[in-house]
This record gives C-alpha cells, structure tokens and sequence, in this order.
C-alpha cells in the first residue's frame, strides 16, 4: 500500500506433530493473519485480524514506540474471564530498529557530506579562491583517508587536468599536502585538519594577496606633492591617510592572528568584547 501504509499476510504451519504423538511440541497461536499497518522508523499501529488453529477469528491490536512493541492478540481478552484462552498480550523489543537507525544515519551522512562540499565551495568566492578549488578543498577536508587525483575527479564530477590545477593552487595556499603512500605510484593529497590552522593559513594568504599589495600601492602616494591648503589636495590626502592607518592597524592584527595560538587569540577576543 502507499505511502506509511502497509498489508501483511503470514500462514503459519505447525509440522511438529508429524514427529508422532509421543513427541511433545508447542501448537503456534495463529493460523491465517492479515495486518494491516501503519508505520514509520519511530511509531507504528498493528491490527491484526488472524483465524487460530480453534476456527476462531481475532481481532488484535498493537502499538510501536520506538524499539518497544505492545500488543494483544486478540482485544476480546480485555473483556474475558478466561485470558489465556482468548488469546494473550505480548511485548516485543525490535533490534532491527537500531540497525535501521543506523542506516537512516548513514545516508544522511553522505548527504550531509555533499551539501557541505557544495556550500563549502559556494562561499569560496568570499575568501579569495574558485568554487571547484574550493569544493576539492571541502572533499579533502571531510575524508578520512587521502585521495588520489583520480578520487577527486570520480567523487566532484570534473576534469583531470581541473583536479590537477585547483590541487597545486591548494598546496600554494598551504591547505593542502602531498602524502607519500609506500608502494603507490599515485599521488595522494589530504587536506589541514586542524580547523585553527587552517584559519591562520587563509587569513595569511589573503594578507599576503590582498593587503600588502594594498599597502604598497597606498606608499607610493607618501610623497606626491600637495597643498593642503587646496580643498581637493586636502581630500585626497585625508582619504589616502585614512586607509593607510586602517590597513596598517589591520595588518598588525591578522599578523598577530597568524603568529598566535588559538587559546591566546580567543582569550584575548573574549577580554576585548568584554
């Protein structure tokens, strides 16, 4: 049936007593049994209508909440005197339930890992590097084991000579190493894992790519020849100071960032917002 909705149906044969009169066997409950379900990983209602080895007909009722099972077999024993005879209840724990758990969790994981992998490489833009470089990174940062180039274009769905290009630019930033594998002749990479590090490593390339040149350029108007006294030259100077003292003061503090160790920088980030 569709959907959460479910129809079971089970003949239950006892072949025990074929072995001979003399031979002690248990006879089984149920019959014919037709159920039909609702169910999903966490809750499920059972109604069981079965037809038992005594030609009578029951109507059973069960609930599911999580690894546990409740039921009885048939709801005419709430209402008899003989319990036993008209059917008793039980309770069931489910240990497939674990394991499917666990498999839900599996898959989830895999998507997790491409969703992360294609926002990684979506934000690539802010911090200075391509969106495919950017997702090789997030492949790399998220295996356990490194990869050859090969892996990297079955798992991004790319060229080779992409692979080979985004990966040599990964090492130039320092976020990504060579690994040197006994009895392979591929070239295996893996990615900083240490999340602190990589920090410092972006923040320094972007420093190095970004900033300084700004600097430098800012230095070359120390001299030009000015008036301050002219509204426009006075303008110009204003301007240029004002980004030099800020770039100044922001160089100071990514080089620090860089040289620093994690527990130094936010110590000293929690005093300055106190």
């Amino acid at each position: 049936m569709g959907g959460q909705f479910f129809l079971n149906a089970d003949l239950s044969l006892n072949l025990t007593p074929l072995l001979g009169k003399s031979e002690l066997y248990s006879r089984g409950i149920g019959l014919f049994r037709v159920t039909p379900r609702w169910e999903t990983r966490t809750w499920g209602v059972y109604l069981p209508l079965q037809c038992n080895y005594n030609n009578q007909f029951w109507l059973g009722l069960a609930g599911k909440a999580g690894p546990l099972l409740v039921g009885f077999h048939n709801l005419g024993n709430i209402f008899s005197s003989s319990k036993m005879a008209n059917g008793g209840g039980y309770s069931v724990l489910i240990f497939q339930y674990l394991l499917k758990n666990d498999t839900f969790s599996l898959m989830k994981l895999e998507e997790a890992r491409q969703q992360f992998i294609q926002s990684w490489g979506a934000f690539a833009t802010q911090w200075g590097i391509n969106k495919t470089m950017a997702q090789i990174h997030a492949l790399l940062l998220v295996s356990a084991d490194a990869m050859s180039q090969d892996d990297v274009m079955e798992a991004l769905t790319i060229s080779r000579g992409n692979v080979n290009m985004n990966i040599r630019e990964l090492i130039n930033w320092g976020l990504v190493y060579r690994v040197v594998i006994p009895g392979e002749r591929k070239e295996f990479f893996t990615a900083e894992k240490d999340i602190w590090k990589v920090a410092r490593q972006i923040v320094k390339e972007r420093k190095k790519r970004e900033l300084e040149p700004l600097m430098m350029m800012l230095g070359t108007f120390e001299n030009v020849e000015c008036d301050k006294r002219n509204p426009e030259h006075k303008a110009f100077i204003d301007a240029v100071s004002g980004i030099r003292k800020f770039a100044t003061q922001a160089d100071r503090t990514m080089e620090q960032m860089i040289r620093a160790e994690e527990s130094w920088f936010w110590g000293n980030l929690v005093k300055l917002l106190k």
